[in-house]
């Protein structure tokens, strides 16, 4: 930061020594003291630099965090910026997301998962017991079953969804993944383990390229990741999502926020796409101990809620739209039983999508695994991979169509 601040200013001379008998006097001047606090912050034991999570902390230090917000606030009015401290280029300083100092997001109060599950929420009992794999078959060897593509489960129903009073939903963005459970007398991953996921990702296209995209799609390999998709967010506050000046300072391309875009890594999509969804990552609120985990929530992307006019109510992931209507949210939130994806609900989608003049292209992307054993993370004898794309038909049913194949490692 360079000064810009009259002569006269307290902070002219700034300098790391100056900062730091500036903090210890404002902690003072706060109100600790010695004689009122000096013996329990003694007892307590830790340093001043000690920044391990759940421990006791002084009644000092809680003024320092105080005081040291206060001195970057002093610094911001009377200081020019600079974001990166190899160049020498005065920037605009537009909050504290840019400094990286926000590390407890007061308007997100979820807590470990499962979270308190709200009334209206819905359940997908009946639903899970349809995507159920069991073909394990310990009859047949271990390459035999990575090479077999018959069991493979219906990636139609990972991509709707039907809950408990039948509302079907559609998955933006999810993951799921089986996987032989190991014989109590055993640890698991001693022995390899059979493992089977699908990673299932979505875009939205204009209508008029729905079939290019669709098409050139079912032909791809989708192994590597290299498709366009989301990328956590931090350092901006739940409820700052989706239109806060610190959430739309990272809504750029630098912050893998294209929205629009046919850029696939080293390949082009036929026409322009948007992926569907984005994703909250809580910026490590287990240093004030609030929590055990960083908290993750899929949410549907800016370009959605804005164009639907959904609205984040209780401030826990959850979009309504102006009828109060639930149109979209992350069900592990609330339910840890049922895999990470993003829900929207499919009619007030359709709707919405059929009125602008879009449609919906998913990507499957899969494989069957040994994990564990001898070569932990890779199976001696191979892999089968799984790619696959689908769409809605007119009548907006799910359309598609998975093709495997078989990777010898050398």
């Amino acid at each position: 930061m360079y000064h810009r601040g009259g002569v006269n200013d307290p902070l002219d001379r700034f300098d790391t020594g100056l900062a730091q008998r500036w903090l210890f006097s404002r902690v003072v001047k706060l109100g600790w003291s010695s004689k009122l606090h000096g013996k329990f912050d003694g007892s307590v034991g830790y340093g001043l630099t000690d920044r391990s999570d759940h421990k006791p902390e002084r009644i000092g230090k809680k003024y320092q965090w105080i005081a040291l917000h206060e001195l970057l606030a002093r610094i911001s009015d009377n200081f020019e910026f600079k974001d990166e401290s190899w160049s020498s280029n005065i920037s605009k300083y537009e909050g504290p997301w840019q400094l990286n100092i926000r590390d407890i997001d007061p308007s997100c109060i979820l807590k470990e998962y499962p979270n308190f599950k709200p009334n209206g929420v819905p359940n997908f009992v009946k639903h899970q017991s349809k995507i159920v794999y069991d073909a394990w078959d310990k009859k047949v060897t271990d390459l035999a079953w990575l090479k077999r593509n018959k069991d493979l489960p219906d990636p139609k129903g990972i991509i709707e969804l039907i809950d408990d009073e039948g509302t079907s939903w559609l998955n933006l963005e999810g993951f799921m993944e089986w996987q032989k459970e190991t014989p109590p007398e055993q640890e698991k991953y001693d022995l390899p383990t059979r493992t089977l996921w699908y990673m299932v990702k979505s875009y939205l296209v204009k209508k008029q390229n729905t079939k290019k995209v669709y098409e050139w799609a079912k032909k791809q390999d989708f192994m590597g990741r290299w498709m366009p998709e989301s990328h956590e967010f931090y350092n901006i506050f739940l409820g700052e999502f989706p239109w806060a000046p610190s959430f739309l300072y990272q809504y750029v391309p630098y912050y893998n926020h294209n929205e629009w875009t046919n850029d696939a890594r080293n390949k082009k999509i036929p026409a322009k796409v948007l992926v569907t969804d984005d994703e909250y990552l809580s910026s490590g609120s287990s240093t004030d101990c609030s929590t055990n985990e960083s908290i993750r929530i899929k949410l549907a992307a800016k370009w959605i809620i804005d164009g639907m006019k959904l609205c984040q109510n209780e401030i826990d992931g959850r979009f309504f739209d102006k009828n109060g209507n639930l149109i979209a949210f992350d069900p592990c939130v609330f339910d840890t039983g049922i895999p990470r994806c993003l829900l929207i609900r499919k009619d007030k989608f359709c709707e919405f999508t059929k009125n602008k003049g879009y449609s919906i292209v998913w990507t499957l992307l899969g494989e069957k695994n040994l994990i564990g054993g001898k070569e932990t993370g890779r199976s001696q004898q191979g892999r089968l991979e799984m790619s696959g794309a689908y769409t809605l038909d007119n009548h907006l049913v799910i359309e598609g169509s998975i093709k495997s194949k078989f990777i010898v490692f050398k």
